[in-house]
C-alpha cells in the first residue's frame, strides 16, 4: 500500500469502520454515512478490493427501490490479515490466532495452577514465541492483549486492585517482539469483538456486562467504547446495591460484586462447605479449595439450599443492576458474559428477574437482555478484534 496523507488515511479508516459495523453495504450508503464523496468512496473501496480486504457480493435486492440498477454490496473478506490475541486473567493465559473476521485457526490455553501466579512476563514471552513458531504459515499483522484492568501508559503496568498483576512487566513484553502490540481492558476487548465480528448481534449501542472473578461492563455508544479515559467508568461491581451489606475489598459496604461476582460466590460457597455437614457441595469437591463454578452449578441443580440462597441472591441483585443501567444508558441490548450462566436454569432465572424489574417500561421500548455463550477464548478473540481495529481499520 502506498503512503497515504492524513486525510486519505482518515477517509480509509472511516470507510473500513462502516464496512465492519454495517456490512454488507453499498458504496452510496457508505458515502451517506461518512460524508465522503461517492468518487472518493469508489477510489478507496477499489484500493481495498485490490488489497484483498473487501469484495463485492452482488446487487442489493432488499433495501433498494425503483426500477434503476441496484447498487452493489460490499463485504469484508476473510483471511485478509491475521492477528494474535492474548488474554491475561486469574484463571488462565489464552492465545488465539484469528483472521480479520475473528475466525480462529489456532489456540492455546494455560490454566491456573498452584504456581501460576508466580509467573511473570518472561513466561508469557516464552509461550508466545512458541505459539508464533507453531504458526509460521501465517503472517501476523499485530498482537492484541486483553488486560485484567487498565494500562498505565507511564510505566506500562496494569492498573488494578489485584496484587497478582502489580509487577507484571508489559514493557518487557512489548520490547521482545517486532510485531505491533495493542492493549486494552479485557471486557472492552470482548465488547469490540461483538461490534466487529458478530453481525447477528451487531448494535450501535449496547452494554457488555461481564461477571467473572470481578465485574465490569463496557458500554458501546454509537459504535465506540464510551469514556475510555475514565477508568472508573464500567466498574459496575463497585456500585453499592445494599448499604447494609458486607464490606467489599474496596472499603465500601454492599458492593454488587460482594453478591454477584464469581470470587464472592466461590468465597461464600467455601464457607458453606466448611460449616455445613449436609451441603451437596461435598459430593462434588474433596476440599473447599476444589470448589469451582461447575461445582456450584452441580450443587444448585440438585437443590442445595445454601447454594440456592447464594445464587438466587446474586441473580436478584444482578437483575436490579441491569434494570437500572437500562434506565440510565441509551442501550438496545445488554449482553451478559459469565461462566455461571452456562446453566440453562440460571440463565432463565436471570431473564425472568430482569423482566419482572422492567415492568414499568413499555414492552416495545424495553431493553433486551441476552446471555452470551461462554468460552475461555472470548477474551483472546476480543484481543484479536482490538488488533484489527487499531492495525487494520485505524492503521496509521
Amino acid at each position: 500500500m502506498t503512503k497515504l496523507t492524513n486525510k486519505q488515511q482518515q477517509n480509509r479508516s472511516a470507510i473500513l469502520e462502516v464496512l465492519y459495523t454495517k456490512r454488507p453495504i453499498s458504496r452510496i450508503k457508505i458515502s451517506h454515512l461518512t460524508g465522503i464523496t461517492p468518487a472518493t468512496v469508489s477510489d478507496i473501496t477499489t484500493d481495498l478490493m485490490n488489497e484483498g480486504i473487501i469484495y463485492e457480493i452482488g446487487r442489493d435486492t432488499v433495501e433498494s427501490s425503483g426500477s434503476g440498477r441496484k447498487p452493489i454490496l460490499l463485504d469484508i473478506a476473510k483471511r485478509a490479515a491475521y492477528f494474535i490475541g492474548i488474554e491475561l486473567s486469574e484463571k488462565f493465559f489464552t492465545f488465539c490466532l484469528s483472521d480479520n473476521l475473528g475466525n480462529v485457526y489456532n489456540q492455546s490455553i494455560f490454566k491456573a495452577g498452584k504456581d501460576f501466579f508466580h509467573i511473570n512476563a518472561d513466561f508469557l514471552i516464552d509461550k508466545l514465541k512458541i505459539f508464533i513458531d507453531e504458526n509460521t504459515a501465517f503472517t501476523i499483522n499485530s498482537i492484541g492483549i486483553a488486560l485484567p484492568g487498565h494500562l498505565n501508559i507511564n510505566d506500562y503496568k496494569i492498573i488494578t486492585n489485584n496484587t497478582i498483576w502489580k509487577d507484571f512487566n508489559l514493557q518487557k513484553f512489548r520490547d521482545s517482539f517486532d510485531i505491533p502490540i495493542y492493549t486494552e481492558n479485557n471486557v472492552n476487548c470482548m465488547a469490540l469483538s461483538v461490534l466487529l465480528f458478530n453481525i447477528a448481534r451487531r448494535r450501535e449501542n449496547f452494554i457488555y456486562y461481564h461477571i467473572g472473578r470481578g465485574m465490569f461492563c463496557s458500554y458501546i455508544h454509537n459504535g465506540e467504547i464510551y469514556s475510555k479515559n475514565n477508568f472508573l467508568i464500567g466498574e459496575i461491581g463497585h456500585t453499592i446495591i445494599n448499604p447494609e451489606g458486607q464490606k467489599c475489598e474496596c472499603g465500601k459496604n454492599g458492593c454488587l460484586q460482594t453478591y454477584s461476582s464469581e470470587a464472592w460466590i466461590l468465597k461464600k460457597s467455601k464457607i458453606l462447605y466448611n460449616n455445613s455437614s449436609t451441603t451437596f457441595l461435598r459430593q462434588f469437591a474433596s476440599t473447599a479449595d476444589d470448589i469451582d463454578i461447575d461445582t456450584i452449578i452441580n450443587a444448585y441443580e440438585i437443590g442445595d439450599e445454601g447454594v440456592l440462597n447464594i445464587i438466587n441472591t446474586a441473580i436478584k441483585y444482578l437483575a436490579i443492576s441491569l434494570t437500572n443501567l437500562s434506565m440510565i444508558l441509551d442501550t438496545n441490548v445488554n449482553y451478559i458474559h459469565s461462566e455461571l450462566f452456562k446453566n440453562n436454569s440460571l440463565k432463565q432465572e436471570l431473564i425472568d428477574n430482569v423482566t419482572s424489574h422492567s415492568s414499568i417500561l413499555p414492552i416495545d421500548e424495553a431493553t433486551s437482555t441476552e446471555i452470551l455463550k461462554y468460552s475461555d477464548l472470548d477474551g483472546a478473540i476480543g484481543a484479536c478484534s482490538l488488533a484489527v481495529k487499531y492495525n487494520l481499520i485505524n492503521s496509521i
